[in-house]
């Protein structure tokens, strides 16, 4: 027999716990260990008067059994009130069961605006405000569940309830928000939908049926639903007379109102469509706002433009271009770089300036400019950089959202899944199951992306690309956008988004070992920068954006040191060049910025082995993949990780946005990017 179910430790807050279903919530919670706050206002049905006798008399039998329990006498509109008096009694508060309510039931005409508002202060706004209490206390524990209770007249609606039936609807839609939030520190909500026998039904249903729904059949799903082991979450639950049930919204497969993208769509379309609209012989369900973008995508590709992207990414790298040449570079060293984004396109001669473009001189300018600028500045252009991408990456989500999930998830595949799966396969098996889970795809959605995946993956020609694969220098992000097609807009994109994503996160700079005196050329951007790859994963989430970055005092201080030691180190390896008479060990101890770092690398099927080696001015760190300790250090996502000064990185990306690289994005010029900072 499996083990009972305890809330030893646990406080609950029950609301209109006086009588009916919240007393027999109470009573059970307490019954299995729980500590409970027993609120009531003690007024009537419609919201009117109040008493202490309600919530006495529950708290008594609660403890008259050996249980622990408190009365509180406050309205669920002032429910810190509530939440602070479990505080006060019991030391925390771990489940919130919103259960007050009340009826003021009109017809729709003859409905006022009291009836209106009592009844939405009662059920929505005090829902609301009891649950806000509770929350930070929630996020801080990192645990927590919520129930709130909505209603068959909120699903379904019901004649005479039109206000009740608004209030009950509202708060589904609060708790499926309030799961997608709370998600992250392991706090569920969830809506039951109870049909029991209490004061506010006595009058309404018949006396015989009435006897049956028993209040007491409905309290185990309750109590189940916020118990610890219990994952549900973001769900509707419907309850009565010992049977439960889970209700969610459907939809039709829908129709196309218009033939191709210049149509309009007008009523008279809408007519003669309207069978295949409503036809729900194969409506499905939708998770999420993520699944449902998925299940759109079919409709989207027959209106795709074979038009290049240049017009859609044209606004945000002008503005980039504009903000970078403003602050740190001057202008008449990135002419050329400046007439590319101009125009728009690519051509030889520019292409052929832009290559000279030199990325040692950029980075002495940036360095003497930035004497005048402020270190809130120089943090507000990491904003900017974020800010472009979020752009593109948004642009890129609504052209392809499936490739693009699969194939990001895969650019920046987790350090610790490379290392505990054996085979490329499983890898990327591994990579499928995050994208779902990270982007909360289930059921009929998640097995579309992974019939999609897995029939990618069975393709002869990416066998073959599989079993060609380079055990040395190839990854698996370089495989994945290899079996893209060449002329793929997304892999041009995605390709270009992850130049973007390293350089604006302060990887490619000179305290990292990576050359920045070289031309700008696919040349010689090498292997090297594998480690920067490593530490950017999961700094790009779901939709595209950037994990949000602090700024503290010790980012700041360490931005400005850097800039004085890096600026100090230069001048001292320009005075070194013209002497020639400094000694190995000077030149060493004065040029912070070129520091020894070390890379080998060893691989079998795919496994790479990176160790590094560091000067005193740099992050000391020397990292394997074989340990996987030493992980911490490679993965942003892990608290031991630190970020270095960004701002070394303005005057390579400025070239980058200028230079050839991003050639590869317009059409007209064919780049292989699959050695570009991979």
């Amino acid at each position: 027999m499996a083990a009972s179910m305890r809330f030893d430790g646990r406080v609950v807050v029950v609301t209109g716990a006086g009588a009916g279903l919240g007393r027999a919530y109470a009573l059970l919670f307490a019954e299995r260990g729980a500590s409970v706050v027993v609120n009531d206002l003690g007024g009537g049905r419609h919201g009117d008067g109040s008493s202490t006798k309600a919530a006495d008399i529950v708290v008594q039998e609660i403890r008259s059994k050996g249980g622990k329990a408190a009365a509180n006498y406050n309205s669920v509109e002032d429910g810190e009130k509530i939440i602070q008096t479990a505080l006060d009694n019991f030391g925390r508060i771990d489940v919130v069961v919103n259960n007050a309510g009340i009826l003021r039931d009109r017809s729709f005409a003859r409905i006022s605006n009291t009836d209106w508002d009592l009844i939405h202060q009662v059920h929505l706004k005090g829902t609301f405000k009891t649950t806000q209490a509770a929350w930070p206390h929630f996020r801080k524990q990192n645990y927590g569940r919520v129930i709130v209770t909505s209603s068959n007249s909120g699903l379904y609606g019901n004649f005479g309830q039109a206000n009740y039936a608004a209030a009950k609807i509202g708060v589904v839609g609060l708790s499926s928000t309030l799961a997608i939030e709370g998600r992250k520190n392991n706090i569920h909500c969830n809506a039951i939908v109870p049909t029991a026998a209490s004061r506010m039904t006595e009058d309404i249903l018949p006396p015989d049926f009435f006897a049956e729904l028993k209040p007491e059949l409905i309290a185990p799903v309750v109590v189940w639903l916020c118990h610890e082991s219990c994952p549900e979450t973001g769900s509707i639950i419907e309850a009565a007379a010992g049977w439960a049930g889970k209700s969610y919204l459907v939809r039709s497969q829908g129709s196309l109102l218009r033939s191709k993208i210049t149509d309009n769509v007008t009523p008279e379309d809408v007519r003669e469509h309207w069978g295949t609209v409503t036809d729900m012989s194969n409506a499905k369900h939708y998770p999420s706002i993520a699944s449902v973008a998925i299940m759109v995508e079919p409709f989207l590709i027959q209106f795709q433009s074979d038009a290049p992207l240049a017009p859609f990414l044209y606004e945000a790298l002008i503005s980039l271009m504009k903000s970078l040449m403003k602050r740190f570079v001057k202008s008449d060293k990135l002419d050329s770089a400046r007439s590319l984004l101009e125009l728009g396109i690519f051509n030889e001669t520019n292409l052929l300036n832009a290559k000279y473009v030199d990325l040692g001189y950029a980075t002495r300018e940036a360095i003497r400019k930035t004497k005048g600028v402020s270190e809130k500045e120089i943090l507000l252009f990491r904003q900017d950089c974020k800010t472009c991408l979020q752009k593109l990456c948004a642009k890129l989500l609504e052209r392809s959202p499936l490739k693009y999930k699969l194939t990001k998830a895969i650019s920046f595949l987790d350090p610790a899944v490379a290392v505990l799966k054996s085979t490329r396969s499983e890898r990327l098996k591994s990579t499928l199951e995050i994208v779902l889970a990270n982007n909360w795809i289930t059921g009929v959605a998640a097995d579309l992306v992974d019939r999609q995946f897995n029939s990618v993956c069975s393709q002869p020609d990416f066998l073959e690309k599989m079993n060609a694969f380079s055990k040395q220098h190839d990854r698996l992000d370089t495989l994945w956008m290899s079996i893209i097609p060449s002329n793929d807009d997304n892999q041009k994109l995605v390709s270009f988004l992850r130049l973007i994503l390293i350089l604006s996160h302060g990887n490619a700079s000179l305290e990292r070992g990576f050359s920045i005196n070289r031309e700008c050329i696919v040349e010689n951007l090498n292997e090297a920068s594998l480690i920067a790859q490593r530490q950017i994963y999961d700094s790009v989430k779901a939709i595209g954006g950037i994990e949000k970055v602090d700024i503290t005092k010790s980012l700041i201080h360490s931005v400005r040191n850097a800039r004085s030691r890096y600026k100090d180190s230069l001048e001292q390896k320009m005075k070194d060049k013209q002497n020639g008479e400094k000694q190995e060990g000077d030149r060493k101890r004065a040029a912070l910025a070129n520091a020894p770092v070390v890379l080998s690398s060893t691989a079998e099927d795919g496994e790479i082995e990176v160790r590094i080696s560091v000067g005193p001015y740099v992050l000391p760190v020397g990292a394997s993949l074989d340990n996987p300790e030493d992980l911490k250090y490679l993965y942003e996502g892990h608290e031991a990780f630190s970020a270095l000064p960004t701002f070394l990185i303005i005057p390579a990306i400025t070239t980058l946005l200028g230079a050839n690289i991003i050639g590869d994005v317009f059409p007209g010029k064919d780049i292989d990017l699959t050695k570009v900072l991979i």
